[in-house]
C-alpha cells in the first residue's frame, strides 16, 4: 500500500505510547486502514478509517495470545482510539477522528511537481487548521502537565507503588495514566485521595493485578479503581480475599447486573439507553452503600 499516515509529535504523551504492544497495534491499524469509500464482495462499505481484521491477525503481528489481542483492541475502544464491530469470525475496526490521522489528499505522491506542490499546500492547511484549535487549549495542556508531574511525586508515596522497582514503577504509571484520562472524561478530576484510597482499601500485591483492576474498572465505567474478578464465574477480586462486602449476596448480584446493563447499553439508544444509565446509576449507589456498611 503507497502513502503515508501523520504521526503527530504529541502522541508521545499518550497512554497508548506507554505499552509497546498497545502503541505497535494502534500504528499498525493506522497504516492499514482504509484511506477511502470501499466494498467488500459481500456487499459490506467500508468507510474511510475502517477496516477488516482478526484476532488471528493481531495475535501472529505481536506474538500473543488471541486473548491478549482481543483485550488490547478493548484497551484502545475503552481510550477512546477505535470501535469495534464484531461478527462472522471477523472484527471490523473504525478508527475514531479518522480525519485528524489522515485524508486522501495525501495518499497518493505521483504526477507532475505541480500536482505535488497543491498536496502539499493543501496539507499544510489542515495541520495549521489543527494546531490553531490547539493553541486555543495550549496553557490547559500546560497545567495538565504540571498537575501529572506533581501526581507522580505523590503517586511514588504510596506504599504500594513505594514498593515497586522501577520498571514496575513505571508499568503501574501508565496503568494510573489510563484509568485519569478516562476518568477525567467522564466524572471530573483523578485525584490522588482517589487512588490512595483504592490503594489502601484494596492490597494490590502485583502490578499485573493492579493493571487489570484498572481495565475492568474502565470496562465497568466506575468512579474509582476495582479490584477486577479472578474468573467469569468469580465475583470476588483476583487482589482481595472472599470477605466484608465482597462476600455479601446484595454486593454481588448488583455487580452481575451491572454487567448486565453495560453489555445492553452497547446496543440501546434514547429512552431505553437513559433507563438503562438510570439503572446502572442505582445499582453504583447501592454498592456504595454496602461498602460502607463493612468499612
Amino acid at each position: 500500500m503507497d502513502g503515508f499516515v501523520k504521526l503527530w509529535r504529541k502522541s508521545e504523551d499518550s497512554a497508548v505510547f506507554q505499552d509497546e504492544k498497545l502503541w505497535k497495534l494502534w500504528s499498525w491499524l493506522l497504516i492499514k486502514a482504509n484511506f477511502k469509500r470501499g466494498q467488500l464482495p459481500d456487499g459490506t462499505i467500508l468507510e474511510p478509517g475502517d477496516l477488516i481484521t482478526s484476532t488471528v491477525t493481531i495475535s501472529e503481528l505481536l506474538g500473543c495470545s488471541r486473548s491478549y489481542a482481543h483485550k488490547l483492541l478493548k484497551r484502545l475502544e475503552s481510550l477512546g482510539n477505535i470501535r469495534l464491530n464484531s461478527e462472522h469470525n471477523r472484527t471490523t475496526v473504525s478508527l475514531c477522528n479518522w480525519g485528524v490521522y489522515n485524508d486522501e489528499s495525501q495518499q497518493r505522491w505521483t504526477g507532475s511537481e505541480q500536482e505535488v506542490n497543491k498536496r502539499l499546500t493543501r496539507s499544510e492547511q489542515e495541520v495549521n487548521k489543527q494546531w490553531t484549535r490547539g493553541e486555543l487549549k495550549e496553557e490547559e495542556k500546560k497545567n495538565k502537565k504540571n498537575k501529572e508531574k506533581i501526581r507522580r511525586k505523590e503517586i511514588k508515596d504510596i506504599s504500594f507503588f513505594a514498593s515497586l522497582d522501577e520498571d514496575s514503577f513505571v508499568q503501574a504509571l501508565a496503568a494510573v495514566r489510563d484509568f485519569e484520562v478516562y476518568f477525567n472524561s467522564e466524572h471530573g478530576t483523578f485525584t490522588v485521595k482517589r487512588l490512595l484510597a483504592a490503594a489502601e482499601r484494596f492490597d494490590f500485591k502485583t502490578v499485573n493485578a493492579f493493571r487489570k483492576a484498572v481495565d475492568y474498572s474502565i470496562a465497568m465505567e466506575w468512579k474509582n479503581i476495582f479490584p477486577a474478578p479472578a474468573k467469569e464465574s468469580d465475583e470476588r477480586g483476583g487482589a482481595v480475599p472472599n470477605k466484608g462486602h465482597l462476600a455479601d449476596s446484595r454486593y454481588i448480584s448488583a455487580s452481575r447486573q451491572i454487567k448486565e446493563v453495560m453489555i445492553e447499553l452497547k446496543d440501546a439508544n434514547g429512552k431505553k439507553r437513559n433507563k438503562l444509565l438510570a439503572k446502572r446509576e442505582k445499582l453504583a449507589t447501592l454498592m456504595s452503600l454496602i461498602e460502607k456498611e463493612y468499612s
